[in-house]
């Protein structure tokens, strides 16, 4: 109907870790990855980046190239969900307007893709602890 507003959400997990986007006449994607030790991670990298990203890649001590892989991978992954897409290696990224780096956890990475339209991000992170204590919970309710 003309005039109705749409809400698009993308969500992604790891582990413990969930993104979750929400947005208003905007395509949005996200990602989010925890930062670890990948067997066979310098053959990764040369399935996934061009020979530009590589040579970038590649110039990095390895601790920040571990990161620099983990948000480059986010980033293709939070593209390729902006578009509508799987993500595909043997395809080449093609990035929205927008890209906003996230840092959910000390050890983990995030990407929310956007076309640039935003005018807010509110970011929340949720107190597990809660989910394992129901009675504190409904005692803090009343």
């Amino acid at each position: 109907m003309p005039g109705r507003e749409t809400i698009t959400f993308n969500q992604s997990h790891c582990e413990s870790l969930w993104l979750v986007a929400v947005a208003r006449d905007e395509a949005v994607g996200v990602d989010v990855e925890r930062v670890r030790d990948v067997p066979d991670f310098h053959l990764l990298e040369e399935q996934l980046f061009s020979r530009g990203e590589l040579f970038r890649q590649r110039a990095l001590p390895d601790p920040e190239r571990r990161l620099a892989f983990f948000r480059r991978w986010t980033e293709r992954e939070a593209a390729a969900k902006f578009h509508g897409a799987t993500f595909d290696p043997a395809r080449p990224c093609i990035p929205p307007r927008r890209h906003e780096p996230l840092s959910p956890t000390a050890d983990s990475v995030g990407m929310l893709a956007h076309s640039g339209n935003a005018r807010r991000f509110l970011s929340f992170q949720w107190d597990g602890e809660l989910m394992a204590r129901p009675a504190a919970l409904s005692a803090n309710a009343a």
